[in-house]
Parts: structure tokens; C-alpha cells; sequence
């Protein structure tokens, strides 16, 4: 009886030794919840290592000099959840690079040197939810790479030196949420770019066009996605308030800031009636009309900081205070701030 002891000690010590050797030494691992997470950010790796454990299912490989990711490089981790890989030098991901991760429900690959990606890359990913593809070198994209990906919740293709996208390219993202195709140039908008995405509730089209007035011209532009909560369109070149808004009937937060918006006319703010935040900051308007928020009653926030605007109207606002700053109630319960260009 008096060896039993014993021999308990070495079993745990031999379980602890098993534990500790999966991990490699550059990485640091825990485990919360029965998730196995491996952090190997910030160590200056130029690959991904390859003694990582098979039942990994978080592995963060971000600031690093990490180059590709080959066909073999995950091949074993058939575990995994999340994988970031951001802000490394990544160029090229072979075809079969997610082979096998067909539980990966996160994938951040932002801030990376990539130029191509095959339409057959993430083609085992039926269980994706975010993808981060922003801030690359692409220059297309097929217009089958996100087939398949039917959970796909958010997507951020921004900051790419795209020209244009093509059309199909959204086809059954019925679960999108959340979309940003920030810096994407286009000249012509397909008109079923969005078709299908009737989960949408965020678009991001921030500074995508020289020529907004002619670019969102064409009311058919939002017709497909009016379930949007939130849109984006900073920085457009846009004179006037595009007519297409209008279908938005649930739209609630508008970003219009650094756009000329020198137009008159803002009648198409009387059919978003559920808005209740704008902002028009650093833009050229100029007047706050006392009809220009008629039918707006849930407006809670208008923000025109660094603008032109110097005439509010009798009737625009009940009450101003200050000259550089104004905290004015619109309709005894609405609020704008407003600080004029210097």
C-alpha cells in the first residue's frame, strides 16, 4: 500500500509532461471552456509552425512575417473555430489551404499582401460566420468565391485596389449581416449586385466613386436590401441626396460626412422615417431649412461638425445655443452639434 502514492504522482506528472509537449515553445496555449487556444501573435514567425496540437480550435498567428499558407500548413488542425492570421505578409494561400477546416466559423486574413484568391478556397466552410478580406492587394474576385458560405454573417472586402465586383458575386449570402465594400471603385453598379442578401442590415460604401450623383442614381440600386439598418457612404463626391434612398423604409443610422452635399434639396429624408442618426459632417451644406426634418420624429442625433453651414431656418430647430458648438432640441426631443469650418 505504501508504493499506491507513488504511483499516482508519476501518473500526473507523465499527464502534465504530454500536455506541456504539445505546445510549442513559442506559442503560449490554454484551455477555457473545453476550447483549446494557441497564441503565437507578435513572435516573428516567417511559417505557420507545424507541432501545433491536431485539437486546437483558436490559433492566432497575427503580427507576424508569415508569407503563405500552403496546402499542408493547417492540413491536421480539422479542429479549429477562429483563425487569425492579420497583419502578416501573407501573398499566397494555395487552393486547398481550408481544406479541412470545415468547423472554422472566424477567418481574419486583413492586412496581408494577398493579390489572388480562387473561387474554390473557401469552398468547405459551409460553418463561416466572419470573413476579413480588407486591406489586401486583390484585384478580383470570381464570381463564385463565397458560394457555399450560408452562415456568412459579415463580410469586409474594404480596401482593396478592386475594380468593380461581379455581378452574383453576393448569391446565397441569405445570412449577411453585415457587408463593407469601403474603397471598391466603381464606375457602374451592377443592378442585382445585392440581390439575395435579404438578411442585410449593415452596407458599407464608403468612398467608392468620384461621381456619387451619378453612381447612386439608379433607384434600383437599394431596392434589394431594404431591410438596412445602417448605411455607409462617406466620402462619394455626392452634391445631393440620392434618390434610391428612399426605398431604406427602416434605415436608422445614415453617414453622409465628407460629401460636397451643396444641394437644396432634401426631400428624401421625409421617407426614412425611422432614421435616427445623421451625420454630415465636414460637408458643404450650408442651410438647416425649417421643412428639412418634416416626417424624421425618430431623430435623435444630427452631427454637421467642420461644415459649411451657416443659416438655420425658423422652425428647423426650437432652440440654439452657442456660436462654435450648439446642442439644439429638434422637435423638443432631438439633438444636433455643429461646429463651423475655421
Amino acid at each position: 500500500m505504501a508504493q499506491r502514492p507513488m504511483l499516482i504522482v508519476t501518473v500526473i506528472l507523465c499527464t502534465a509532461y504530454i500536455v506541456s509537449a504539445q505546445c510549442p515553445g513559442i506559442c503560449d496555449c490554454s484551455s477555457y471552456n473545453s476550447r483549446k487556444e494557441i497564441r503565437c501573435g507578435t513572435r516573428d514567425l516567417t511559417s505557420i509552425p507545424s507541432n501545433l496540437p491536431s485539437d486546437t480550435q483558436i490559433l492566432r498567428l497575427e503580427f507576424n512575417r508569415i508569407e503563405s499558407i500552403s496546402s499542408t500548413d493547417l492540413s491536421r488542425m480539422v479542429n479549429l473555430k477562429r483563425l487569425t492570421l492579420y497583419n502578416n505578409m501573407i501573398s499566397f494561400i494555395d487552393t486547398n489551404a481550408f481544406a479541412y477546416q470545415q468547423d472554422l466559423e472566424i477567418l481574419n486574413l486583413k492586412y496581408n499582401r494577398i493579390r489572388f484568391i480562387h473561387s474554390q478556397t473557401f469552398r468547405n466552410m459551409q460553418k463561416l460566420v466572419e470573413l476579413s478580406l480588407d486591406n489586401n492587394l486583390l484585384q478580383s474576385f470570381g464570381n463564385d468565391t463565397f458560394n457555399g458560405l450560408v452562415k456568412l454573417n459579415e463580410l469586409e472586402i474594404d480596401g482593396n485596389p478592386l475594380q468593380s465586383l461581379p455581378e452574383g458575386i453576393f448569391n446565397g449570402l441569405t445570412n449577411l449581416r453585415l457587408l463593407d465594400i469601403s474603397n471598391v471603385v466603381f464606375e457602374v453598379i451592377p443592378s442585382n449586385l445585392f440581390d439575395g442578401l435579404t438578411s442585410l442590415e449593415t452596407l458599407k460604401m464608403n468612398n467608392v466613386t468620384q461621381n456619387g450623383d451619378h453612381l447612386f442614381s439608379s433607384e434600383f440600386i437599394f431596392a434589394s436590401v431594404p431591410t438596412l439598418i445602417t448605411l455607409e457612404v462617406r466620402r462619394n463626391s455626392l452634391h445631393c441626396l440620392p434618390g434610391s434612398l428612399a426605398v431604406l423604409r427602416a434605415l436608422k443610422f445614415l453617414q453622409l460626412s465628407m460629401n460636397p452635399l451643396t444641394c437644396s434639396n432634401f426631400t428624401v429624408l421625409k421617407h426614412l422615417q425611422r432614421l435616427e442618426e445623421l451625420h454630415m459632417e465636414d460637408s458643404g451644406i450650408t442651410t438647416l431649412s425649417s421643412n428639412m426634418f418634416v416626417g424624421n420624429t425618430n431623430l435623435v442625433f444630427l452631427l454637421i461638425e467642420y461644415s459649411s453651414l451657416s443659416t438655420v431656418e425658423e422652425g428647423a430647430c426650437v432652440h440654439r445655443t452657442q456660436s462654435t458648438r450648439r446642442s439644439v432640441p429638434l422637435f423638443q426631443q432631438h439633438y444636433y452639434f455643429a461646429r463651423p469650418r475655421i
